[in-house]
């Protein structure tokens, strides 16, 4: 594959590691360390990259975003005629994405009344619907608000009451076949475990005396942070959806 994948975040340009490493032929882990080292060595040279990670078989694994100075620094130890083939194809890669940046953002000034006002009510349509937007998820602002900060979790029988509150009509039975069908759950309903990971779920392992002595079973409990997330896909399914159609 020969195209260079470039991102832009907030308007900067980033490259990303294991792209790089697999178009300059090394491996990941190498490359990564090549970073640290670079960070490790001079502090200044921290601002150019950002630590992100990626998920690979339901496992996180963490990898390097850098700008255009982070990707020159990096590869500049890289030799060979193949690595200074790719070192200047990211260079015009870079080069032609800050050109579409430009383009985006420069917009021209209004010459005549007409443009001036053409202008003047396109921005006041946007603070419109921004003030629509903001009404729309207010609720749901003043219900993360509520449990983000506590540390109590609840089992999803006593989350799907107050899902219903919330006016969206989901009991606890197709709640879980919700869950199961969005792959937030597994069919035995444990999470999967990136949604452990991300502090949606915890389980805990809990005991009961039966006639047949002390069996041990797992039980989901809904952090805060999870309530507040599944709360949002189902709002955007169950009442955005609605809306739009009406």
């Amino acid at each position: 594959m020969n195209e260079i994948i470039l991102q832009n975040i907030n308007g900067e340009i980033l490259a990303n590691s294991r792209e790089i490493a697999e178009r300059f032929g090394k491996e990941h882990k190498t490359v990564i360390r090549n970073i640290e080292n670079l960070v490790a060595q001079n502090c200044a040279t921290k601002n150019l990259y950002t630590l992100s990670s990626y998920i690979n078989r339901g496992k996180s694994y963490k990898e390097y975003l850098m700008n255009r100075d982070g990707f020159s620094l990096l590869v500049m130890g890289f030799t060979g005629k193949e690595a200074l083939e790719w070192k200047l194809k990211y260079i015009e890669a870079f080069n032609k994405m800050e050109d579409v940046i430009k383009q985006q953002t420069v917009k021209a000034l209004p010459t005549t009344y007409k443009e001036a006002l053409q202008q003047l009510l396109e921005q006041v349509e946007q603070n419109e619907l921004l003030l629509t937007e903001n009404e729309r998820l207010e609720p749901l602002a003043k219900f993360a608000e509520h449990v983000t900060e506590s540390s109590d979790a609840i089992d999803i029988g006593d989350f799907s009451k107050i899902v219903k509150n919330e006016v969206i009509d989901i009991g606890r039975n197709r709640l879980f076949e919700w869950l199961r069908n969005k792959e937030i759950l597994m069919k035995d309903n444990v999470p999967y475990q990136r949604y452990v990971d991300n502090n949606w779920f915890k389980v805990i392992e809990t005991t009961k005396e039966t006639t047949y002595g002390t069996k041990c079973f797992s039980k989901t409990l809904i952090t805060g942070r999870g309530q507040v997330r599944i709360l949002e896909k189902l709002r955007k399914e169950f009442i955005d959806k609605d809306i739009k159609l009406q």
